[in-house]
This record gives C-alpha cells, sequence and structure tokens, in this order.
C-alpha cells in the first residue's frame, strides 16, 4: 500500500516530458467545489488531477505552454518565409476539407501605408504601430494566394514548439 507521500514523489510525467504530481487541492479527483458556470471542476489542475510540481518545473512548464500559445496565434508581423498559417476561413468553412494550411512564401511590408498609431507619453507624438503588408501563400495543388493584412493582426499557425530548452531550465533531464 502506497501512501500520501510516495503518491506525490512517484515519477509521473506529462506528455511533453514535465514532472507531475497529483494535485494538491483536489487530491487527483480532478473535482472540487461546485458553482453554476464551472462545475465541480478543479481550478489547481483544470480537472486533470494531476499538475506540475510546484518551483521551477511549473514556471518553465507555462512558459512553454505560453509559447504553444504564441506559436498558434501568430502575428502576421512576424511571419517568415517556411511559417504554416491557415489563411482563409470563408474557404475552410465552404470546401469541407476542415484547416486549409498554407505555406507563408513572403511577407512584403509598406511602410507608406500606417494602419495604427500610438501615443508616446514621453514625447505626446503619435507613433506608428501597425502597417499593411501582402503575405504570399502557397501550397502544392494550387495557385499562390496573396493576401492583405495589417502587420499587427493574428493569424491561425501550425509550429511545433520544442520542449527541450523549458525541460532544461527546469532541471529536469529527458530520458532516451
Amino acid at each position: 500500500m502506497t501512501t500520501a507521500t510516495e503518491t506525490k514523489t512517484a515519477s509521473r510525467t506529462d506528455a511533453y516530458g514535465f514532472p507531475v504530481v497529483t494535485c494538491y487541492r483536489c487530491g487527483g479527483t480532478g473535482h472540487y467545489s461546485f458553482n453554476m458556470q464551472d462545475g465541480s471542476r478543479c481550478f489547481g489542475c483544470q480537472g486533470q488531477g494531476v499538475c506540475w510540481k510546484r518551483g521551477k518545473v511549473a514556471t518553465a512548464a507555462r512558459a512553454f505552454q505560453e509559447a504553444r500559445r504564441k506559436a498558434r496565434n501568430p502575428i502576421v508581423g512576424n511571419l517568415v518565409k517556411g511559417d504554416m498559417v491557415a489563411a482563409n476561413t470563408i474557404e475552410r468553412r465552404f470546401n469541407g476539407k476542415g484547416m486549409v494550411w498554407w505555406t507563408v512564401e513572403s511577407v512584403v511590408l509598406d511602410t507608406t501605408h500606417v494602419t495604427g498609431w500610438q501615443k508616446n507619453f514621453t514625447t505626446g507624438e503619435n507613433e506608428p504601430t501597425a502597417w499593411k503588408c501582402t503575405v504570399t501563400l502557397v501550397r502544392e495543388d494550387e495557385e499562390p494566394m496573396v493576401v492583405q493584412a495589417q502587420t499587427n493582426y493574428i493569424i491561425t499557425g501550425k509550429s511545433a514548439v520544442d520542449p527541450t530548452p523549458y525541460l532544461v531550465a527546469a532541471g529536469v533531464k529527458k530520458e532516451n
């Protein structure tokens, strides 16, 4: 029979290799107190029953999750050749193929056409924050598609984030 201490120190990892422990709030059930909006889902583990170890592991795992979120929602002005994006939501909605992915071929910034301004409170002057840009997207089976957008427009992206640097920052040795 295992005690609570042994269960907490058992070496388990999530899908990316970060050590997890039984949730300290719900005891691993995934349920805590009931409310009308969320039911009885535990906020300590988001209903999973396990959470990352506290300290460096939790900090690194949260940084990894944030990097994954940013990779899924890139800003048009930060795209580079080779990035994968879902560009046309109308096409996705009506062709029945699900998510349609395109490869970025080029991004051309039009610095003469400012689309956003922000006041600089130090100088009191308005400064540009967004510009018009043209993004050329390609797929093997179709003609290139040219998209006009603002540089601060957020789109859907597909990018794999390597967890290794985050595991190293957490002090976790990856097993081969």
